[in-house]
């Protein structure tokens, strides 16, 4: 077991899966039995991932991106409830299972168009597992029409079958016009097409059905991008693809690859310390169930992930500072250091002393700390802090598990009684975070992804929480959420609304536990 709380309900046994899918009677696609295939290979970070609800099964190619979160267009997924059942392979050769798979999706994926089809999906972990290099806005070079690339995937004879091996072809970017041509409408924005290079030949029916979803284009060292491919559909004859580009929605990718909680397979989570007599504990309260809405998986009675010393006086959950699939915690003493401690640090114990990873010092004289997941774009997670005299600051993750220099991101706020962030609130893939005002105003400082925002008027009626966290994606609906804590003790879940247009109606969470918790972050 690994984490605060075991994984082994949501197991089932690969070889009963294995069973299940040798009794389902699925097309081919048209595709015989398996040629054999030349010798090739895929890149290290390139998997294969099949997913199935009955009789409902998909393969897709799938890019790992850290040491557990996985990418790959979102119907490779058949949902999230309790029937859906996702197998991981390393090489071809079945790895690991899972139910309720848990990922979050672009709300503005078109299934027709393929636009935005890319989702970030939690898979079991790895340690210290770093994956390819992503495409940014500087890399416009290697998109450029007749600029050569190679494709990867792992290809499948049918998607009822554990049949797959590797398949790899040269192509060639075509321009958006000629793109456009090809797909009979304009080049959608995100998207762009490869054929088959000069003097090669188009990809065989078996290389171009099951598993092309997914499938890497890499150049330059980069992931260019992934095919944009629907599970249920084939390629052109003449090897014409259309691609989800990594470039134009990289901050997303990026941030939901490093936005990993106490328990690597939690989208969304939030912490607290006990205030029950004797005992200073962290209590990790996780993903919910939006149907429910009652605890899933992590009962705040009993989900004690360690000991809260006395030598500090904050914490809060920092995404996954290094790359390496495991999360971290920041905490700081009452002499203003600031540590980092790993998920596994905290899983293994501390008591009444300073272990963890120092930072620094002289973090006493911030009022307000929140770690964002990528305000400033460059892929890293960020922290936030708002001093005494209410200037905002932006320390930049180095991505070594520490942070830069800070720089002044803006003044007056002390005007904001509760300020937090951790994600995309506006739908538009990039990092926000949030304020409320002394008169209950919830206001959107809207990232424009370059370290900058501007400030929209979000929602009205939030002066009623003593505490007000962003919290992820917690009941695992694919919205960036905020856990919101009354007087009372009283605790309530808000979606973001995904055309970025405010936050829906407060959910209950939990009626009274949550007046023994002195402090949430």
């Amino acid at each position: 077991m690994r984490g605060f709380r075991t994984t082994a309900w949501r197991r089932r046994s690969l070889a009963a899966f294995t069973t299940a899918a040798a009794l389902v009677a699925g097309a081919l696609l048209g595709v015989g039995a398996p040629a054999a295939h030349a010798a090739t290979t895929v890149p290290s970070w390139l998997t294969s991932y099949e997913t199935e609800n009955g009789s409902t099964m998909r393969q897709c190619s799938a890019v790992k991106l850290t040491g557990d979160r996985y990418l790959m267009p979102p119907d490779c997924l058949t949902g999230r409830g309790v029937n859906d059942f996702s197998t991981t392979y390393a090489g071809g050769t079945p790895e690991g299972a899972t139910n309720r798979p848990q990922y979050r999706a672009d709300p503005r994926f078109n299934a027709t168009t393929r636009q935005a089809a890319y989702a970030v999906v939690v898979v079991g972990y790895t340690a210290t597992f770093h994956g390819p290099a992503l495409a940014s806005t500087a890399d416009a070079a290697l998109y450029a029409p007749g600029a050569r690339a190679t494709f990867s995937s792992w290809a499948g004879s049918s998607a009822t079958s554990l049949d797959r091996h590797p398949h790899s072809e040269q192509v060639s970017i075509l321009s958006a016009a000629t793109c456009g041509a090809y797909l009979g409408h304009p080049q959608l924005a995100g998207t762009f097409c490869t054929l088959p290079a000069p003097g090669t030949a188009a990809p065989a029916t078996i290389d171009r059905c099951v598993g092309d979803a997914g499938g890497a284009l890499v150049a330059g060292g980069k992931l260019l991008g992934i095919s944009a491919t629907s599970t249920t559909a084939c390629v052109p004859t003449n090897g014409l693809r259309l691609y989800t580009n990594v470039s134009a929605y990289r901050a997303q990718i990026s941030g939901w690859a490093h936005d990993v909680d106490f328990d690597f397979i939690d989208t969304g989570s939030v912490t607290a310390r006990q205030a029950t007599s004797g005992t200073n504990g962290l209590v990790s309260f996780c993903t919910i169930n939006p149907t429910s809405e009652e605890v899933d998986g992590c009962d705040p009675n009993t989900g004690s992930i360690g000991w809260y010393s006395a030598h500090f006086d904050f914490f809060t959950q920092a995404g996954d500072l290094d790359g390496d699939g495991d999360g971290e915690v920041l905490a700081r003493t009452s002499g203003g250091a600031l540590y980092a401690y790993s998920a596994s640090e905290l899983s293994a114990g501390w008591v009444n002393t300073v272990k963890g990873t120092w930072l620094g010092n002289g973090w006493g004289r911030y009022n307000a700390i929140f770690a964002e997941r990528d305000f400033s774009g460059d892929g890293v997670p960020d922290l936030i802090a708002r001093d005494t005299s209410g200037n905002l600051w932006l320390y930049k993750g180095n991505g070594k598990g520490g942070y830069g220099t800070r720089s002044l991101l803006g003044t007056g706020f002390n005007a904001y009684v509760r300020l937090t962030g951790r994600g995309d609130f506006s739908g538009d893939g990039l990092a926000d975070f949030v304020g409320v005002d002394k008169a209950g105003t919830l206001w959107l400082f809207k990232g424009n992804g370059r370290s900058g925002f501007t400030r929209v008027k979000f929602g009205t009626g939030f002066g009623g929480y003593r505490e007000l966290v962003a919290s992820g994606d917690i009941d695992n609906d694919g919205r960036q959420d905020l856990f919101g804590r009354t007087p009372a003790g009283g605790v309530f879940v808000i979606d973001a609304i995904s055309d970025g247009s405010g936050m829906a109606a407060p959910r209950l969470y939990a009626k009274s536990y949550y007046k023994f918790i002195t402090q949430v972050s």
